[in-house]
């Protein structure tokens, strides 16, 4: 893999960055990852994608990785050595879309990695991940993330284009690449029970409205109030739940986490993926040193499962922006610990996290850190 990073994250940059990877004959197919904070829009970036002559697909991020740096401006192009099938999905919350049809017959080929990329604030991203699980399942791998814009001081969260692909740049959707390459993936979160289960009474979506038939906010802010010592209010109920997050047990027994970024005036809380009802959830705790434990424990799964044969190994890092707001000054420790060298290290701060190999049960996760080894 060949990597181009630019810390502008001009349209300019994207073009001339693109332009020296189609000149690149060793280059079949082409990922971008880039900063939703370089302001691009369709009507700028486009042409430039559109004109395009090989594969191109990737998605806009809060921050993106490059080595053991984050960037909030900035554009980083990887050329693929290995062609890349590229489907895209508009508008993946459509209510009456069965994904079941969309992916049936979508790719031809055998699976090896598929990049997935969605809108972040996408409705229906769990419907979207087990259709493509259903179709899919465990023949390949799956790497990906939610994109789009989070401002970390105002918890602003809006929703704006960060699907891009030769079809230009796109809200609300997903795009898929299938390659051949061949990867070894990790995934941890580093965070345990401290309380639970609670059985989801009442919920819509991403909104959890009651547990155990009580206002879901006061149950939860009950327990958390106890554990930090602090009284919980609409000013400081981020700073407080960000270190505990709920945990649902996935279809293969693992804890998927859910992160609650918000509470409404109507006692609900705001979850950063659905809570389906009749769920039973814990409610969960960690500090720095158990987060960083788990960093080190997913680059070590990806490193054990990956080719060791590989001549080029490139590490894809995919962590969770509220792992980094968290972690806060002792981030950088974070990517220091899935740092394998000598191999280059690219990624990005995601709004969910995707990562499966055949031992995993496809899900969208959040708070979590997902580390790949792809090998050309």
């Amino acid at each position: 893999m060949k990597i181009w990073m630019d810390p502008s994250g001009s349209k300019d940059a994207l073009s001339a960055l693109l332009t020296v990877a189609q000149d690149d004959d060793s280059v079949r197919s082409i990922l971008v990852i880039a900063c939703i904070g370089n302001g691009w829009d369709a009507a700028s970036v486009d042409p430039v994608l559109k004109g395009c002559t090989k594969p191109v697909f990737g998605a806009l991020f809060p921050n993106i990785i490059h080595e053991t740096q984050t960037f909030e401006h900035g554009v980083i192009v990887a050329g693929l050595s290995c062609p890349a099938e590229v489907r895209r999905v508009p508008d993946i919350g459509d209510p009456a879309r069965d994904y079941n049809q969309v992916f049936d017959g979508m790719f031809d080929v055998d699976m090896g990695t598929m990049f997935v990329f969605v809108d972040g604030y996408a409705k229906r991203i769990s419907d979207f991940i087990g259709g493509l699980y259903y179709n899919f399942g465990l023949g390949g791998h799956y790497i990906g993330g939610g994109a789009g814009h989070i401002d970390p001081n105002a918890l602003d969260m809006q929703v704006r284009p960060c699907i891009l692909s030769n079809g230009g740049l796109e809200q609300g959707g997903a795009v898929l690449a299938l390659t051949p390459l061949q990867s070894g993936i990790g995934v941890s979160h580093g965070w345990s029970k401290m309380s639970g289960p609670y059985k989801v009474t009442a919920s819509e979506k991403n909104i959890i409205r009651s547990l155990d038939w009580q206002p879901a906010l006061e149950v939860y802010r009950d327990v958390v109030e106890k554990a930090v010592g602090r009284t919980m209010t609409q000013d400081n109920f981020f700073d407080l739940a960000k270190s505990h997050p709920f945990g649902v047990c996935g279809m293969d027994a693992r804890i998927i986490v859910r992160d609650p970024f918000a509470a409404d005036d109507g006692g609900n809380l705001v979850i950063a993926a659905e809570i389906p009802q009749e769920t039973f959830v814990d409610i969960l705790s960690g500090d720095h040193d158990t987060l960083l434990a788990a960093a080190g424990e997913a680059r070590r799964k990806a490193s054990a499962s990956a080719p060791q044969a590989a001549d080029q190994k490139t590490t894809l890092v995919i962590d969770c922006i509220s792992r980094a707001l968290f972690l806060g000054d002792r981030f950088g420790e974070e990517l220091e610990a899935v740092r394998e060298e000598p191999h280059p290290q690219i990624g990005f701060l995601s709004l969910g996290e995707i990562g499966a190999s055949g031992d995993d049960f496809m899900e969208f996760l959040n708070k979590t850190i997902v580390v790949a080894s792809l090998a050309e």
